[in-house]
């Protein structure tokens, strides 16, 4: 079965293996959850938090939560630079 390439899906050929997101508010069980989906797949296990923190990809602070804003475009341009660069190690 192929599926067409509309409205960001892809085909089966384009991408083997997904990309599974977990979100949730603090404290609500995503790492025990993504560790559990992680040994049960075999998929690599990031805990974005750490990064976000850890690598400034927020773009402030939200009281009322505890925690730092997400900047998604900040996030996805890492993951691209990861991409890219286990490409070039595989090649």
């Amino acid at each position: 079965m192929r599926v067409s390439r509309r409205r960001g899906i892809f085909t089966m050929n384009e991408r083997s293996r997904p990309n599974i997101l977990i979100t949730g508010t603090p404290g609500c069980g995503k790492t025990s959850l993504s560790a559990e989906v992680s040994s049960q797949t075999g998929f690599q296990h990031i805990i974005v938090g750490d990064w976000v923190k850890d690598k400034s990809l927020h773009s402030g602070w939200e009281e009322e939560y505890q925690c730092y804003i997400l900047d998604d475009d900040k996030v996805r341009g890492l993951m691209m630079t990861i991409k890219a660069a286990t490409a070039m190690l595989s090649a």
